[in-house]
Order: C-alpha cells, then structure tokens, then sequence
C-alpha cells in the first residue's frame, strides 16, 4: 500500500468565528487519472470561491485532496495552490481504493480530528455552487437537517436526485427535508459528523466498490428516523457517466460491469417492488455487456 499524507498549515487564526460556530468545515475531493492539482474543476473553483473570503467567514477550514491515482501529485503542487486560510491536505493512494472505503477512512479521520464537523464530498469534475454550500451550511448550522445535498445538473438538466423505481426526478424550489427513498450521487453531499458518532457501522456500506455506494447511503440514511436529509434547491453541474459518450470501449465495459454488481448487491438487499426493479436493472446491464463482447468479437 503505497499510501502519503502531506498536511499543509498556511495561515493560522482564531477558532472564534464571525458566525459563532466552533464547526470545522472539511471539503474531500477524490481525484483520479488527473496529474496535478490544477487538472480537477471542483479544486481550482473551491480554492478560487474561497479565495474572495465570503464563502465561509473565517471558519477553520480543511480541503482533503484524496488522490486516487494512478500516478502521485507531487507535494510541491499543493503548496504552491494553497489558498490563505485554508489547510490543505494531499493523500496519495494510487491503488484506487474502493469508494466506500475512501469515504469511511475520511469520515473517521474527520470524527476524530472534530467530533462537530461537516463534510462535503466532491468528485474531481464537479462545479462547486457557491449559493449551494453557503445554504448548506445554513441548514446544518440550524440543525435543519444532518445531510444536505444539491439538485444534480447534467448539461442543465435536474437529473437527481430522483425516485428508486422510475426516473422521475425530485425537483423543488425551497429547502425540502425528503422522506421517502431516493437516490442521487455523492458529490456535492454535505453530512453533520456527529450524526454518525455514536454509530458502530460504517456510513458507507463497503460490500460496494465505486457504484452503488450513493444508493445504499441514501436509502439506509431515510431508512432511519433520526437522519433528516435536506434537498437544497441550488443545484451543481455534475458529469455523470451513464451520459458520457466519450469513453473508451474498455472504461465503458468497467462502468456497466459495476453497475450491474452494485445493482444486484442492491437488489439482494432489499425485498418486494424495489428488488425486482433492481434486479431487472443489473439484467439490462448484462444484455449490455453481451452486446459489448459480440461487438468486440466480430
């Protein structure tokens, strides 16, 4: 396991903030196939939205860059893009380590570092939405809710989050605390740390790989009582890959592949109307990848 943590302390300042609150504001971005720093889109507009100073008010605040390979970020580029008032920490892990596992080792590490904390979690091609995450601190700060996520934009179009059994999306104008299961993705999610402090399992179920992670999340998280999950009506552009027609064959192939295993791990999971659907999904993914391997034969 070839496994760095380079921490950065650039500037120092008092805990006491403007706002009153003694929460820590972390911001995970999870990088790959990307060479420097400057290559991933929710780094270079995160730094430069909290560069102008208004995002968070001088709140202590972290941005953990996890790379997940394959090739190392040199330390030197996370110094010289280090944005005054911010800690900036680098993990290079160029194995690709499964999702889930990235998600509960940062969880844990941020828990231990302050039990009070917030999370966001950011893919590296995200369009970080400064009216979102101010909204989402807002709501957190109130203690609205324990999670907040955004509207998800493909092109823009709200494409989540959306109800488990069709592909009607949840659309609203308001601050809107969802009760009934949905899935959407895990970038541009915000989570209160203390929601999950007392918790003995993992928030995120490590049975899944790089798909499937958001669903089980969400589902366990409406699942219980005590987790309110928040809507925010702001919403981020978000690259999805089930939209992406640029890939290559063989990163097609992987992407159905995890799919269809996540799907099925899904399904196995639940009972009734939602496991049928999700095991008629994981066949649809199959009949895909036959397709694929006729096509790669002839």
């Amino acid at each position: 396991l070839l496994v760095k943590h380079y921490h950065f302390q650039f500037y120092k300042y008092s805990k006491v903030t403007l706002m009153g609150n003694s929460e820590k504001i972390f911001f995970l971005i999870v990088l790959y196939e990307k060479d420097t720093l400057q290559q991933s889109k929710t780094y270079t507009l995160l730094t430069r939205l909290l560069l102008r100073g208004n995002l968070i008010n001088t709140r202590a605040c972290e941005i953990i860059v996890w790379n997940n390979g394959p090739k190392t970020i040199e330390t030197i580029d996370c110094k010289m893009n280090a944005v005054e008032g911010v800690t900036v920490s680098i993990i290079n892990c160029i194995e690709n380590k499964e999702l889930s596992k990235v998600y509960n080792t940062v969880v844990s590490d941020c828990i231990q570092s302050n039990s009070h904390s917030y999370l966001f979690i950011f893919d590296d091609d995200t369009t970080v939405d400064e009216k979102y995450i101010k909204k989402g601190v807002e709501c957190l700060d109130a203690r609205y809710c324990d999670i907040v996520l955004p509207k998800i934009l493909c092109g823009g179009k709200v494409v989540a989050p959306r109800h488990y059994t069709g592909e009607q999306v949840i659309d609203v104008q308001s601050c809107f605390i969802i009760e009934e299961h949905f899935t959407s993705v895990m970038s541009g999610v915000g989570i209160s740390l203390k929601a999950f402090v007392s918790k003995k399992d993992n928030p995120f179920d490590e049975d899944y790989r790089f798909y499937g992670i958001d669903k089980e999340f969400f589902y366990q998280c409406t699942s219980n009582k005590e987790i309110k999950v928040c809507l925010i009506p702001e919403g981020i552009e978000h690259g999805l890959s089930r939209f992406d027609n640029e890939d290559s064959m063989e990163k097609r192939e992987f992407r159905i592949k995890e799919q269809m295993v996540s799907d099925m791990l899904f399904a196995k999971k639940r009972k009734g109307l939602l496991s049928f659907v999700f095991y008629i999904k994981a066949c649809n993914s199959l009949l895909r990848l036959l397709r694929i391997y006729v096509y790669k034969k002839l």
